[in-house]
């Protein structure tokens, strides 16, 4: 999946190209510029609770950043964060700490959209949330729970084989997990997820996903007793 995540890479980086035009030093934050926050000096960190506002689904609609309102950021209580664009994600990290002045704040670790330290505020019956960093300020509305999955094929075309969890025989952390209902997983390094539908016939897995719009994608692959080779890689059954 190196070529798709380069693909989403470059869609990433245009987006940063067009936050960071025209922007200038001393102007009033607008959409089009970088909503990367200063660094801070911060104190202990402490992880999200089960209750905790922020899990959910949310968008930016206002304040720098207004320019990603195709991508969606998805908080999870693991501290973990998904900025989601179709059935691809880059995932990051995100915690809670206190600034100097003993203010509550928020980091998070995403290269594009949300990345730094911000003080936060919820508005709106918890449905706002405004993050603010110096002269940046952030504002995200709370949107229905994000589904990264694509519907399943009606008739899927699958090898019975390929089933279940596969790991790099090499131990990096690239991961392929295949389902019967004719859908698949794929994480790159815990950096970049990729949700599709797929078919699997004559040595070739042909993947069909949303990356803002449609993508297809096509693998070969092969066997060799318990290692499942793709596109040259080779993986071995994650066992339960």
């Amino acid at each position: 999946m190196k070529t798709q995540f380069s693909v989403f890479l470059c869609l990433m980086l245009c987006c940063t190209v067009l936050i960071f035009t025209g922007c200038q030093k001393h102007e009033e934050p607008s959409s089009s510029q970088s909503t990367t926050a200063p660094k801070t000096t911060e104190q202990t960190t402490a992880a999200p609770t089960e209750t905790d506002p922020i899990i959910g689904t949310w968008k930016i609609t206002d304040g720098s950043g207004t320019n990603y309102d195709t991508m969606s950021y998805v908080f999870k209580q693991d501290s973990t964060v998904y900025l989601a664009l179709g059935n691809t994600a880059f995932v990051g990290k995100y915690s809670y700490s206190k600034n100097a002045e003993e203010q509550n704040t928020l980091t998070a670790n995403l290269y594009f959209g949300i990345n730094g330290t911000y003080t936060y505020a919820y508005t709106n019956n918890e449905n706002t949330l405004t993050l603010t960093a110096d002269e940046t300020t952030i504002v995200l509305t709370r949107q229905k729970d994000y589904n990264f999955m694509p519907d399943a094929p009606s008739d899927p075309v699958i090898d019975e084989k390929l089933l279940g969890d596969w790991g790099a025989a090499d131990g990096n952390p690239i991961t392929y997990s295949f389902y019967e209902n004719g859908t698949m997983i794929n994480n790159n390094y815990n950096q970049n997820i990729t949700y599709a539908a797929y078919s699997a016939k004559n040595g070739e897995i042909q993947l069909t996903y949303n990356m803002g719009d449609k993508q297809e994608s096509v693998y070969k692959y092969s066997f060799d007793g318990e290692i499942l080779t793709i596109d040259n890689v080779k993986f071995k059954k994650i066992e339960a």
